[in-house]
C-alpha cells in the first residue's frame, strides 16, 4: 500500500466541491461492487465552455451519476466502514429535435460513454430512460486524481471512477 492508499481521510472540515460531491474522504483505489444512486437530471447535468488557443469556443455537456463505494478506513479494524458517492462523469452528445426538444445524439461515434454504461448495467434496450440507470449494481474502478487547492495552493488528491464494468463474468463490458 502506497502513502496515497494510506491517507483516506484528507481533511475533516466539513464541505462540498463545486459538484456538491464530499471531497474529503479520499476512497482507496481499486475495485468496489457498487449500486449507481438516485440523482436529480437537472444536478447531474451540466455544461462548461472551453476556449481553445485560437480563441475558438467549444461548449461541453456533463452528466455525473453517483456510485455509492463502501469501504473499510482502517484495513485493521472491521468495524471502521464508510460508505461514500463517487461521481462518475460522462461527456453527452445532446441534439435538438424537430419539435425543439433536447435529447441524446444516438448516431455512431456518439454518446459512446453512456452506451457502454448503458450495455455494463444490461440496459441497452428499446424503451430506455435514464432513471433506469439508478439502483444498478456495477464494478468500478477507482483512480485518484491530483489537483491543486483553490484556496491554499496545496496538492490535494480526489477519488474518481474510471471503468465501470458488469458484476457477472458473461457480460465483461467496461467503460
Amino acid at each position: 500500500m502506497t502513502e496515497l492508499d494510506n491517507q483516506y481521510v484528507m481533511d475533516l472540515e466539513d464541505g462540498e466541491n463545486e459538484e456538491g460531491f464530499c471531497d474529503f474522504v479520499l476512497v482507496p483505489q481499486g475495485e468496489y461492487t457498487s449500486v449507481l444512486q438516485p440523482f436529480k437530471l437537472k444536478e447531474a447535468i451540466s455544461t462548461f465552455t472551453k476556449t481553445n488557443g485560437d480563441g475558438s469556443t467549444k461548449t461541453f455537456t456533463t452528466f455525473q451519476v453517483p456510485f455509492s463505494i463502501t469501504f473499510l478506513v482502517d484495513p485493521e479494524d472491521e468495524e471502521s466502514v464508510m460508505t461514500v458517492n463517487v461521481p462518475y462523469k460522462i461527456f453527452l452528445d445532446l441534439k435538438t429535435s424537430a419539435e425543439g426538444k433536447i435529447q441524446f445524439n444516438w448516431q455512431a461515434g456518439k454518446n459512446r460513454q453512456l452506451a457502454l454504461l448503458r450495455q455494463a448495467l444490461n440496459q441497452n434496450k428499446e424503451g430506455w430512460r435514464v432513471y433506469d440507470l439508478i439502483g444498478q449494481t456495477a464494478i468500478v474502478t477507482i483512480g485518484h486524481r491530483a489537483y491543486l487547492d483553490k484556496t491554499t495552493g496545496e496538492p490535494r488528491f480526489q477519488a474518481e471512477i474510471i471503468r465501470v464494468a458488469a458484476t457477472t463474468s458473461s457480460r465483461a463490458e467496461s467503460v
